[in-house]
């Protein structure tokens, strides 16, 4: 999910979305763009992340939660990982770099915990650095994240 309120209104953003949200494997949205996909009588986030999974092909569901991080919801369970804590520079692309890392870690296997914790550090990249994907990393810039402040990196 991407919606864009200043390019179409909720309603009409639903009638199209709601359809291509039933016959997705996946479905990443922030927790206010799950109403636009899930069942419209669903009111709370469990809910409509239930009605996701129950109403047709979706057998993920990852709601993105800003500064609290991200969880990933499945038929056998729920994970949390929370944010990655940098100093934000600029929050343009950070959806699409969670996307980036949380489908780069299914195709590389990770498992969902993995996954997440890799979407939240991508994120992480681009926030921390000015522009849609110039911080972006390489996988083997990952773990950059893990060291201690002020560590020499050659």
């Amino acid at each position: 999910m991407n919606h864009r309120a200043r390019l179409w209104g909720a309603s009409e953003a639903a009638d199209v979305l709601r359809p291509l949200a039933r016959d997705a494997d996946i479905v990443i949205a922030s927790d206010d763009e799950l109403a636009l996909a899930a069942d419209p009588s669903a009111r709370t986030t469990a809910d409509r992340v239930r009605s996701l999974l129950a109403g047709g092909h979706t057998r993920e569901v990852a709601v993105k939660l800003g500064g609290e991080g991200a969880e990933l919801h499945t038929p056998h369970g729920r994970e949390h990982a929370p944010a990655r804590r940098v100093t934000v520079r600029d929050t343009v692309g950070a959806g699409d770099a969670f996307t980036a890392g949380l489908l780069s870690g299914l195709l590389d296997g990770l498992g969902p915990r993995e996954r997440l914790e890799r979407a939240n550090t991508v994120g992480a990249f681009a926030v921390g650095s000015a522009g849609d994907w110039e911080g972006l990393p390489e996988r083997r810039e990952l773990a950059l994240l893990e060291r201690e402040d002020g560590a020499t990196v050659r």
